[in-house]
C-alpha cells in the first residue's frame, strides 16, 4: 500500500466506524456499503513493508485503504491536517490504544524511530563513508529543528578508525541533546 495520506472525515467515518478496544485493530463497522446498519464486526488488516516489517492495521473504505490508526483518531479528536502523522508510541504499529497514539509532524515522529537493521555502524545517525577522494571517515547525522539535514565528518587518516567512530559517535549524541534542549520531541526508543 502507497503511504498515501487520504481525507479523513468525522462525520463520514462516524457512520460507518466506531471505537472498540475488543477489536484487534481498534474498530468495528457499524454500516455496510449499502448504507445498512449492520451487527458490529471487527475489520483491518495488518499490513507489512516489502521487508517484513509491521507497517499499520488498514481497512477498505469506499474503494480506497485507509489506515485505521487514523480513523481512530479522527474518531476520538476529529478531523486530522493531512501533513500530520501518528505515532506509535511504543513504535508497535498494530497497537491503536488512543492511549498509544499521538499527533505529530514527520519530523518529529522520526525522533521515535528504533535503529535501522542496515546500519553499518551499529549506531543510529553515524556512518561509514568513502569521500571522492577514496578517503574513508565516519560521518554523523542529525536533522535540525527546521528539518535541514546535517552532517560531520571525522577521517580515518587523521584519528584512526576507533577513535574515528567515537568521535562521531559523541558528537551525534551532543547534537541530539542539543536538540533535545531546544525542543525537539526525541523519545526514549529514538536508535534502540
Amino acid at each position: 500500500m502507497k503511504n498515501k495520506i487520504r481525507e479523513y472525515v468525522f462525520s463520514e467515518l462516524s457512520e460507518y466506524f466506531k471505537l472498540d478496544e475488543n477489536s484487534p485493530s481498534g474498530l468495528v463497522r457499524i454500516r455496510n456499503k449499502y448504507d445498512e446498519i449492520i451487527k458490529e464486526y471487527s475489520v483491518g488488516t495488518r499490513s507489512y513493508r516489502k521487508n517484513g516489517n509491521p507497517a499499520a492495521w488498514i481497512v477498505r473504505f469506499k474503494g480506497n485503504n485507509y489506515f485505521i490508526h487514523r480513523i481512530i483518531w479522527v474518531l476520538t479528536y476529529g478531523n486530522i491536517n493531512s501533513q500530520l502523522v501518528i505515532d506509535h508510541l511504543d513504535g508497535d504499529p498494530f497497537n491503536n490504544s488512543i492511549d498509544n497514539l499521538i499527533l505529530k509532524t514527520t519530523q518529529n515522529n522520526s525522533r521515535n524511530v528504533r535503529k535501522y537493521a542496515q546500519t553499518d555502524t551499529g549506531i543510529t545517525g553515524v556512518s561509514l563513508n568513502v569521500k571522492s577522494n577514496n578517503r574513508l571517515y565516519y560521518r554523523a547525522g542529525w536533522n535540525d529543528l527546521d528539518g535541514s539535514k546535517n552532517f560531520k565528518h571525522f577521517s580515518i587518516k587523521k584519528f584512526g578508525e576507533i577513535e574515528a567512530l567515537r568521535l562521531a559517535i559523541k558528537y551525534r549524541e551532543e547534537q541530539i541533546q542539543r536538540l533535545i534542549t531546544e525542543g525537539a520531541d526525541y523519545t526514549a526508543r529514538h536508535g534502540k
